[in-house]
């Protein structure tokens, strides 16, 4: 009974102060939306190459500004290292390229791949 009566009192508080509820709500909706961001990207993340039958074994090498290596890195890791079962290696390497039309000039971003 003691607790009814607090809800009622906070209630009444909160009604009365319409201001201090506005923070409040916000606050918890602004909180709740980055706990619902966070759970989303950390599924994903935990997500990636869940099809294979062996994902739990596959490893990607990546520096900061992209994902990629050098053509060699996977044949040289693999004599060196005898765990490794096989590797491959990936580009990302994008350059702008202009392409131009009778009625216009634009960029586009073509991947060029050597492996």
């Amino acid at each position: 009974m003691n607790n009814l009566l607090n809800l009622r009192s906070f209630l009444k508080f909160l009604s009365k102060n319409w201001f201090y509820t506005f923070v409040e709500v916000f606050g918890l909706s602004v909180s709740l939306m980055f706990v619902i961001l966070i759970a989303v990207y950390t599924y994903q993340e935990l997500s990636v190459d869940r099809f294979h039958e062996k994902g739990d074994r596959l490893y990607m090498l990546t520096s900061e500004e992209c994902f990629g290596s050098a053509q060699k890195l996977g044949e040289h890791l693999k004599d060196r290292y005898p765990e490794i079962e096989d590797a491959t290696s990936l580009c990302s390497w994008f350059k702008k390229i202009p392409v131009t039309s009778s009625t216009q000039k634009s960029n586009a971003d073509l991947l060029f791949c050597r492996i």
